[in-house]
């Protein structure tokens, strides 16, 4: 047992012991979420959207496809990631669903005829170039994205 005591104080234990703690909690957003007042995702918006803010409810509403349209009657385009942890968090975050759920709910809004198919596209390079292409567009991306020629919505909380 003395063995153990003293391996276990160690500096190679400790850095063997840390080592295997990071590779067991390591995602691509746990050093983003840590840092406090960050969210690992950023919503964006066509730079013409008549809003520059949005509650979570709204955001809810928009991408269930509850709600259709801009407050100037524009249309509102939203574009998913296909799949991945950043449209696993952002689906658990705002839209309070697993994934499985989500595509479930599209699914029955779909073969219901009372929806059509969200637009889902496979990179965050992409997801900023339909926003930026497409006029009432809104998508979400990572918080180390490179944005250019969108815009940033902040997310308010409910009041």
């Amino acid at each position: 047992m003395k063995f153990m005591g003293h391996f276990m104080d160690s500096p190679i234990f400790r850095l063997l012991f840390c080592t295997l703690a990071a590779v067991l909690t390591a995602s691509p957003f746990s050093d983003i979420a840590a840092e406090p007042g960050t969210e690992p995702i950023v919503i964006i918006g066509h730079k013409t959207l008549p809003v520059d803010n949005l509650s979570k409810t709204d955001l809810k509403l928009i991408f269930k496809g509850e709600r259709t349209l801009w407050p100037e009657n524009q249309p509102i385009l939203f574009v998913l990631q296909n799949g991945g942890e950043l449209h696993e968090t952002f689906v658990k975050q705002y839209l309070r669903k697993t994934p499985v759920q989500y595509s479930r709910y599209w699914k029955k809004l779909v073969f219901s005829g009372r929806g059509f198919p969200p637009t889902t596209l496979k990179t965050e390079a992409d997801v900023i170039t339909f926003v930026e292409k497409t006029p009432g567009a809104v998508g979400y991306v990572s918080r180390l994205a490179k944005l250019a020629g969108v815009k940033r919505i902040r997310i308010l909380e409910d009041e």
